[in-house]
């Protein structure tokens, strides 16, 4: 047969001297010897190159895409692992775009956002964690941002004995105005026990705080001890820790009551807002 590379071949009409070759694709010449270079039409699509090899050719594709000619599309979407933390994936022609949830970026949603860089994402300190961050708020504010107001009126600030005065809210703060013939608890010790309200709450907190009073009710008792080589009828004298620094000893009556005020207007404190004035007041 004088056709190659799978030519077909025909005689001649009126003449069996004469042929003629029909060749396969990438083939050419008389009797379809000759190999055509595809490659000259250039026929990749969104390829690197095109390689022509005996009888065809080869395209290598961009990422992204496929096919003899590279021309479809790859959904890289379709397997769902693209995007990384929850990120969206959305396929565009040979490529994909990652949709990042709140707090992360990237091209793969792979990198941790620090929100913290931005000084008015909290009102005060700013933690970042990962792909969100933490505000520590101070004491009489709220919120993932620190910027709602604690009502602090609402939540028993007022204490056991409303009706000697009014509770007053203000932003980040509040103020107690006392009835006449009533005074308040110095502010420091309310804002010091408004910071602590949600600490209180807290069962665990309570006996734990309880445990330690009783703790140091005890030693207290133990370290109020009398030397008798000193009692006389005009003089006795109490050390409340055998220790010769001066703020450990304290000798006689007056150091005794010295002590017990002390102790005894510490738990007041935690118990009242406010206390009746002295009638010579």
């Amino acid at each position: 047969m004088p056709c190659q590379n799978n030519g077909t071949c025909a005689s001649t009409v009126g003449t069996s001297s004469y042929y003629n070759c029909s060749c396969t694709e990438g083939w050419e010449g008389i009797n379809c010897e000759a190999d055509i270079d595809e490659c000259v039409n250039d026929p990749c699509n969104n390829s690197i190159r095109c390689i022509n090899t005996v009888g065809s050719y080869l395209c290598l594709c961009h990422s992204g895409w496929t096919g003899r000619a590279c021309n479809e599309d790859i959904d890289e979407c379709i397997d769902d692992t693209q995007c990384y933390n929850n990120g969206t994936c959305i396929n565009t022609p040979g490529s994909y775009t990652c949709n990042c949830s709140l707090g992360w970026g990237g091209s793969k949603c792979e990198t941790d956002v620090n929100e913290c860089v931005d000084t008015s994402v909290c009102n005060t300190s700013c933690i970042n964690t990962p792909g969100s961050f933490w505000c520590l708020c101070e004491a009489g504010w709220t919120g993932k941002h620190c910027d709602q107001d604690i009502d602090e009126c609402t939540i028993g600030i007022h204490g056991p004995y409303p009706d000697k005065g009014t509770c007053i809210n203000t932003n980040g703060s509040f103020w107690y105005n006392c009835t006449t013939g009533w005074e308040g608890v110095p502010y420091s010790y309310l804002m010091a026990f408004a910071s602590r309200i949600e600490y209180w709450n807290n069962p665990e907190n309570q006996q734990r705080q309880l445990e330690t009073l009783n703790s140091t009710l005890t030693q207290l008792k133990n370290n109020l001890t009398i030397d008798k080589t000193q009692i006389s009828s005009s003089r006795i004298k109490r050390i409340s820790a055998p220790d010769p620094r001066q703020s450990a000893a304290i000798t006689g009556y007056m150091g005794a009551g010295i002590l017990s005020f002390v102790f005894g207007l510490l738990l007041c404190l935690d118990l009242t807002m406010c206390f009746r004035r002295s009638a010579d007041q």
